[in-house]
């Protein structure tokens, strides 16, 4: 199985009740999905997976500079094989996993909630390694 990164590029301007972005990636077909959340209120990234409809938080790194009102870049990166993630936020690497399942579903670009959030940019480099 091949790797692959998932970036984009993106401006979180409000939300009264959350303020979080995120690229989302291994989404199946059952609703099963993983996530690299960027979370403007709370200054940090976490690494989520879901699994028949509940979210685990497999990595949470906090103090990162997720500011509002700022362009951010949002980056998730699998390994070759599929079970390495690695997530970065404006070039600067904050999480690191392993996970039992080979990644494989679709990649996608997602906000939470009342979240109001620009996006500039979004490409998948499915030839990464």
């Amino acid at each position: 199985m091949p790797g692959f990164v998932g970036n984009s590029k993106l401006l979180t301007v409000g939300g009264d009740i959350d303020q979080d972005a995120e690229v989302l990636f291994d989404y199946q077909p059952n609703g099963d999905m993983m996530a690299l959340r960027m979370d403007s209120q709370e200054n940090n990234l976490k690494l989520y997976q879901w699994v028949q409809g509940q979210p685990t938080v497999l990595k949470l790194a906090e103090n990162v500079p997720a500011a509002l009102a700022r362009w951010h870049d949002i980056s998730v990166t699998v390994s070759v094989g599929g079970t390495h993630v690695s997530g970065s936020l404006d070039g600067q690497k904050f999480v690191d996993a392993d996970v039992d399942t080979p990644i494989s579903g679709q990649v996608g670009a997602w906000a939470k909630s009342d979240t109001v959030v620009l996006f500039d940019s979004f490409s998948v480099d499915a030839n990464a390694d």
